[in-house]
């Protein structure tokens, strides 16, 4: 049963039936990877030949890394990083708190945190965003914090709290700020919990702060001396989160997001977050209170989650770091009679789904946009897997969670199989990759610009009414950066941003910035993103 549940997560998560285009914030963090290949400047990202500002560069690193490696831009070079990082997080899950919980407990937080509904159904789609690997940092780096605030009198225990600096200057020159939140928060909530101030003052934090100070000092140091814009580096990331933050956000706003976000958290880990309701059981509090890592994963989450609770923005990838940890409480929730209870609810929702997944592979061939799948075979092959699978369920009660995730991963590859080939055709028709072939005919095969008017940014490291600092910048153009991903691709050179056209130079601008310039318009669309008319021209000989 192991060896399915290996092979069923290989296909459901790295082995897509055929690659959909990049969407969300993919194919900006892919082009700035490839800006980094192209003009082999890896130490300063950058975005149309422009510095770039919002996020640190090892995500960047990666991407690239693997682009390199496989020699491609592709998009799975730009999913495989996050989608590697989901499948390593989900093993280190079980290793890590095998000796914890038990071998048993621990597959289940495993199994949990990979079939749990939004990163498996769409976390996965968009896996090149920058999220997953996050998630697989921050994952390591609590952990390893666990193991040195809790085993205190321990001779390791110091070393462990060193490699939780380590990571988490990963972390922070990975995603900024959120970072060093989950750092100073949970030491500060675990020693007021463990009513241990002497926590806060061991020698391990000394070394700690001093090899991040190397770390994340020495990068922009080095970026400073090659930019000189070292501190509008810096001081942008920190408005980023703080933009995010309920620090600066309208009220109303802030409110909204903290009625909606008890609903959002638990949504993320669906089915198995209806876990939860068992919370309400003595039994069950009292059991989370004797385990260590229990009490841990409670203090981690009491400690740092307002900050994602009271946010004026809120997308649900910023809560992936907190799933894992989710996945590990909730088997803390199992026991035999609870068990049997919860059981019987998730038995009939997998029930209804198999009953539903089914039925559409019988009458799936009658729906006219479904008729270029290859139903027949695969009907009568799915139809059987799953009522095996149905069988298992109710004939190995030791191992009904582990089924329960065979069936879920059945239904994401059965999705995706469906999916994906209906998606992508609709793509090639009406999506922004329709607009490549045209584009680069009406260059007549010639490196494509950007051109247009800067946009200007203020931004100030400021705490309440406290401003620390001030810098003003210039960033190209916006316009859909699936866009910027197709024709960098296609041309393999970086798209530079220009502010003056060059003669015989062909130019993606808005046919706002100009229908007053002595130009020829060779091709026109709109962006679906921002919907401006975007042109393709040069200047007129």
């Amino acid at each position: 049963m192991l060896i399915c549940l290996f092979l069923l997560a290989i296909k459901a998560i790295l082995l897509p039936p055929i690659d959909i285009q990049l969407r969300s914030e993919e194919p900006r963090r892919a082009v700035v990877s490839m800006e980094m290949i192209l003009s082999d400047h890896y130490l300063v990202p950058h975005l149309n030949n422009w510095p770039y500002y919002n996020k640190p560069p090892i995500f960047n690193w990666i991407m690239a890394s693997v682009m390199n490696l496989a020699d491609s831009f592709e998009e799975w070079t730009v999913r495989i990083p996050g989608q590697l990082s989901f499948l390593v997080t989900t093993l280190l899950i079980f290793l890590i708190t095998k000796p914890l919980i038990g071998s048993q407990k621990a597959l289940w937080a495993a199994c949990f945190f990979l079939s749990g509904g939004e990163i498996l159904f769409y976390g996965i789609i968009i896996a090149g965003q920058i999220d997953l690997f996050y998630t697989l940092i921050v994952f390591l780096h609590i952990f390893a914090l666990f193991l040195s605030l809790t085993k205190s009198n321990d001779k390791g225990s110091n070393i462990y709290l060193i490699i939780s600096y380590l990571l988490m200057s990963i972390g922070f020159l990975t995603k900024g700020l959120p970072s060093l939140a989950f750092q100073g928060l949970t030491i500060v909530g675990w020693s007021i919990f463990s009513r241990d101030v002497k926590l806060l003052i061991r020698p391990g934090h000394f070394v700690g702060i001093m090899i991040s100070a190397v770390m994340i000092g020495g990068y922009f140091y080095q970026y400073d001396v090659v930019t000189g814009e070292g501190w509008t580096y810096l001081v942008n990331l920190y408005k980023e989160a703080a933009q995010k933050s309920g620090l600066e956000g309208q009220i109303s706003k802030v409110f909204s997001n903290a009625v909606a976000f008890p609903l959002n958290f638990i949504k993320t880990l669906l089915p198995w977050s209806v876990l939860l309701v068992l919370i309400y059981r003595r039994s069950v509090r009292d059991r989370l209170a004797e385990q260590t890592l229990y009490r841990f994963i409670l203090v981690f989450l009491a400690s740092n989650i307002l900050l994602y609770w009271f946010a004026n923005r809120l997308a649900l990838r910023y809560i992936y770091p907190f799933l894992p940890f989710f996945s590990i409480l909730l088997t803390g929730m199992i026991d035999g009679e609870t068990d049997r209870k919860i059981r019987n609810t998730l038995s009939h929702i997998l029930v209804i789904l198999l009953a539903c997944a089914t039925l559409f592979w019988i009458i799936g061939p009658i729906f006219p946009q479904f008729d270029t799948l290859p139903f027949g075979i695969w009907q009568i092959t799915w139809s059987f897997i799953f009522l095996a699978m149905g069988l298992l369920f109710f004939y190995k009660s030791t191992d009904r969670w582990i089924v329960m995730t065979l069936m879920i991963l059945m239904l994401k590859i059965q999705s995706t199989w469906a999916y994906y080939p209906l998606r992508l055709e609709d793509e090639k028709k009406n999506g922004l990759i329709a607009h490549v072939e045209p584009m680069f005919a009406a260059s007549k095969g010639q490196t494509i610009f950007l051109y247009g008017s800067p946009e200007q940014f203020k931004s100030d490291a400021s705490l309440g009414p406290l401003k620390m600092g001030v810098v003003t910048f210039e960033a190209p153009m916006p316009v859909s950066y699936q866009h910027l991903y197709h024709i960098t691709k296609r041309q393999h050179t970086v798209m530079k941003f220009d502010t003056v056209m060059s003669p015989n130079q062909y130019y993606l601008a808005r046919e706002s910035d100009v229908k007053e310039m002595n130009v020829d318009i060779s091709y026109q669309f709109e962006d679906d993103w921002l919907h401006h008319q975007l042109v393709i021209c040069k200047l007129k000989e």
